[in-house]
C-alpha cells in the first residue's frame, strides 16, 4: 500500500494519515483533493508498506508497520 483515503471527519483517520505522510512511509490525500492522475505517480514515491494477501500474513505485515514508524 502507497496511497491512502482515510473518511473526512474521522479524526484518528486523519490523524494516521498525516503521521504516516509526514514520516514518508506513504502518501495520502484528502478525498475531496483527490486525483488518481496526480496522486498516484506521487505515491509510488514512498515505500508504502507490504500487503496482506492472507490471514496468517496480518502478523507479518504489522510487525512491518511498527518496525517502520519505530525507525523514522
Amino acid at each position: 500500500m502507497k496511497l491512502a483515503l482515510f473518511c473526512a471527519g474521522q479524526t484518528e483517520q486523519e490523524y494516521l494519515g498525516k503521521r504516516l505522510l509526514d514520516k514518508g512511509l506513504l502518501f495520502c490525500q484528502n478525498q475531496t483533493l483527490l486525483d488518481l492522475a496526480d496522486d498516484i505517480p506521487e505515491a509510488m514515491k514512498f515505500p508504502g508498506f507490504e500487503q496482506i494477501k492472507s490471514q496468517n500474513d496480518f502478523r507479518v505485515v504489522v510487525n512491518d508497520v511498527l518496525k517502520k514508524l519505530r525507525k523514522h
